[in-house]
């Protein structure tokens, strides 16, 4: 009877916290409506391909050929368009959604992706959900990061499945349901990596170092679960993404220009500094002026607001001081990785031009 008791009591305590985190998702997608349709509603804002939205029908059917008709006398397919987002947007589309509705019904997808993401993250080592989970959320979803690389949203994409995939990996390696998971990062891959390859690859290097972490820091995992996992998650993206990489394969030509021209690591680098990628603002894009002004005006108010500025450098400061004062053992893999990701994203400067 005790035993029973106990496990009921048990399968109480995790309805519970489903149901909470359920709210909170809801809750957290709610602010994020508001957001989106109270910003210029009415008016369309280019996105990174402006026949996605005007016309998805009419790229869908490109997307299905390995051969564009579009500029000068056509040319093998590139990697300048994403299935998925023609997808939503050809839903939008044919349900009676202007343009600028059906776009703000992808950012909102996107942002619900980024703070629905950090929530399952977080109750890997929280279960119980609370301000934690609420402010971590809130905040990833409406950082300097997320509101500046909104446009165009095929980088912004990245950015939203990152604790997707982190909640993959943890609990693909540390669960009893290691190929559900493995879904999981199957279709976080197809959302972004046809249209955003160089990004793409530099997550899923960073979920190695996060594995690394996993198994020498937490220690709550295996590097037998992790080549296990890895290996079934590898085959659903494939399988998933085959039509992409396959056009991925024969537009290598554009795809090696952008990693060789503008991605190279110390290319990136080169734009960047700590107290910038520290507060979410480490993009390269972010600096290039075009004569007196920034090319994106949504970039001005965070370099040059002091409100926003400090705003935008507190909350990492509370986060970090959280870590370091409480030294919880569960969360540190969190402070190692992103000390890692401080010395990736600034320690290649050139030594002869550090500026």
């Amino acid at each position: 009877m005790v035993d029973r008791l106990r496990t009921w009591l048990r399968s109480g305590g995790r309805t519970i916290q489903r149901h909470s985190a359920v709210a909170l998702n809801l809750a957290l997608c709610s602010v994020a409506a508001l957001a989106v349709f109270l910003n210029r509603p009415g008016e369309y804002i280019p996105d990174f391909r402006f026949e996605v939205t005007w016309a998805p029908g009419q790229t869908a059917g490109r997307i299905m050929s390995l051969w564009q008709t579009a500029g000068g006398l056509g040319g093998v397919a590139g990697t300048d368009r994403n299935p998925l987002t023609t997808f939503v947007f050809g839903i939008g589309r044919a349900l009676g959604a202007e343009p600028w509705l059906a776009q703000r019904l992808w950012h909102l997808l996107l942002l619900c992706i980024a703070g629905t993401g950090v929530v399952r993250l977080l109750r890997f080592y929280r279960p119980r959900v609370g301000a934690l989970h609420a402010v971590a959320g809130f905040a990833y979803m409406f950082s300097p990061t997320g509101l500046g690389q909104l446009l165009p949203s095929s980088i912004f994409g990245v950015y939203c499945i990152a604790p997707w995939m982190l909640s993959a990996l943890v609990g693909g390696t540390t669960g009893r349901t290691p190929w559900r998971w493995a879904a999981v990062f199957g279709l976080g891959i197809v959302l972004v990596a046809p249209v955003e390859m160089p990004a793409t690859i530099y997550l899923v290097g960073f979920l190695g170092m996060f594995a690394i972490v996993l198994v020498h820091v937490s220690r709550i995992t295996t590097w037998r679960a992790v080549i296990g996992w890895t290996l079934k998650a590898g085959t659903l993206a494939t399988l998933c993404m085959s039509f992409a990489l396959a056009r991925t394969l024969s537009g290598g030509g554009s795809l090696e220009r952008r990693l060789f021209i503008t991605e190279l690591p110390e290319d990136i680098a080169g734009t960047t500094s700590w107290s910038e990628v520290f507060r979410g603002k480490g993009h390269w894009l972010s600096y290039f002026r075009a004569g007196l002004t920034y090319p994106r005006p949504n970039f001005v108010d965070w370099f040059e607001n002091p409100v926003v500025v400090a705003a935008t450098m507190l909350v990492p400061l509370v986060a970090l001081g959280t870590l370091l004062i409480k030294r919880s053992r569960p969360l540190r893999p969190f402070l190692l990785v992103g000390f890692a990701s401080l010395v990736l994203a600034t320690g290649l400067h050139p030594v002869d031009d550090p500026g």
